[in-house]
């Protein structure tokens, strides 16, 4: 079962429902994530040990289908967002065994700078970096597959919500924004689908097995107009 198929497959059996997630609330998180298995794949955080900005957390899969086309209606974009660019940009280090077994530890860097048009449409330009190997790609609305997955960004109320799907599992962005839209806040979930560890596409286009994925700082500003511009 492939990346998309199977994110979509959780999210039709979950529509009219709520999904299945470990987890309901930040007291909830605290208490489910103070031991876990990195023989699994999981990441390993203790609630205490970071901000609630800086929290990564693994959750069941069905827990990312608000991000995934046909789960449900995207709402329109904030007139107040209207031609601007949100920027969020995180680092982490992140813990991955590559097909020979070998295992890494890495610094990876990624931006989003998400353009709200005058239309309310989203244009998102993806940057990732690993040392020296930089990787960057441009999605337009409509635009939902790349060669790592696919892909979904859009509004619920005053959240903007970004999922990726991967090999196996799926990543979600979450930024929240003030009452008025002056500032944002990230928030970033990482989801195993039916058990399985999470396989993605490294910078480098290889293919690994995430053990451990954890935030460490992020920032999110928001600036008038499309930054993609003459870029």
């Amino acid at each position: 079962m492939g990346p998309r198929h199977a994110i979509q497959h959780l999210s039709d059996a979950a529509i009219g429902g709520r999904p299945a997630c470990l987890t309901t609330s930040l007291n909830d998180l605290s208490r489910s994530i103070v031991s876990t298995n990195m023989a699994q794949g999981h990441s390993v955080i203790h609630p205490r040990m970071v901000g609630p900005r800086q929290i990564a957390l693994v959750l069941s899969l069905p827990c990312l289908i608000a991000g995934i086309p046909g789960a449900q209606i995207a709402a329109a974009a904030p007139a107040q967002l209207l031609n601007k660019t949100v920027v969020v940009s995180w680092s982490r280090d992140v813990t991955e065994k590559g097909a020979d077994g070998h295992v890494i530890n890495i610094r990876r860097n990624d931006t989003r700078e998400i353009y709200v048009s005058t239309a309310g449409r989203l244009f998102v330009r993806i940057y990732a970096q690993v040392n020296r190997t930089q990787r960057r790609r441009d999605l337009a609305p409509g635009d939902d597959s790349t060669p790592a997955g696919p892909q979904d960004a859009h509004f619920e109320g005053k959240r903007l919500l970004l999922t990726s799907g991967h090999q196996s599992g799926a990543s979600r962005l979450a930024i929240d924004f003030d009452p008025g839209f002056t500032s944002c806040t990230p928030s970033f979930t990482y989801g195993k689908e039916g058990g399985a560890p999470i396989v993605w596409k490294g910078v480098d286009g290889a293919t690994y097995e995430v053990i451990s994925n954890t935030v460490i700082s992020s920032s999110c500003e928001i600036k008038d107009g499309n930054l993609f511009a003459g870029r």
